[in-house]
């Protein structure tokens, strides 16, 4: 997994809103605490390539500027705007459940 500062600021942000808050019931404290646990697994990137493939909502850029920098083979989202791109310098733009059959297929290979 391949992550940067702002994807986690971001990431922990939008699970504080209060909709998606509702579903996981989880205090800022305690996604901190979360993230922490989950970083020991990943690899940390700066993010701070200066992308402009995303037009319609520049924020989404910093995915792609992640995944490009950690040399990942996927960038798994339901964001529509990345998910438009599709594919972006050999990296695969799919939503979870596409990535999780592919997942599977490979592992059954």
């Amino acid at each position: 997994m391949v992550i940067s500062p702002s994807v986690i600021k971001e990431i922990k942000r939008i699970l504080l809103y209060p909709k998606i808050q509702k579903y996981h019931q989880k205090t800022a404290q305690q996604l901190d605490a979360f993230f922490d646990d989950l970083l020991i697994f990943a690899w940390v990137v700066n993010g701070k390539a200066e992308i402009d493939v995303i037009q319609t909502d520049p924020t989404d850029n910093k995915y792609l500027a992640c995944a490009s920098e950690g040399e990942a083979d996927y960038i798994v989202s339901g964001d529509r705007h990345l998910l438009d791109v599709g594919l972006y310098q050999g990296i695969k733009i799919m939503n979870a459940k596409a990535f999780l059959n592919m997942w599977q297929k490979q592992l059954k290979t």
